[in-house]
């Protein structure tokens, strides 16, 4: 394990296919993408056909911990 690798515990699991109650960042890298382009897993639609959005937030603790991964992979 490298000091840019941290482990995300994700109870429960998010839809297929990201159903793994366990996840790996890996925050050497970094990407320039629009807000636009990123795509919501859902869950299914409400009675009018509008799709339910699985919205998740991270431990303070875990956002922390991938902050000191990124600055650890950008060599900062």
């Amino acid at each position: 394990m490298q000091p840019y690798h941290h482990k995300l515990t994700v109870v429960p699991a998010l839809p297929y296919p990201y159903d793994h109650e366990e996840m790996w960042l890996k925050a050497d890298l970094v990407y320039t993408l629009s807000f636009e382009r990123l795509f919501l897993p859902f869950i299914g639609k409400n009675a009018k056909g509008d799709r339910i959005y699985d919205v998740r937030h991270i431990s303070d603790n875990d956002l922390n911990d991938i902050r000191d991964c990124v600055r650890s992979g950008l060599g900062l």
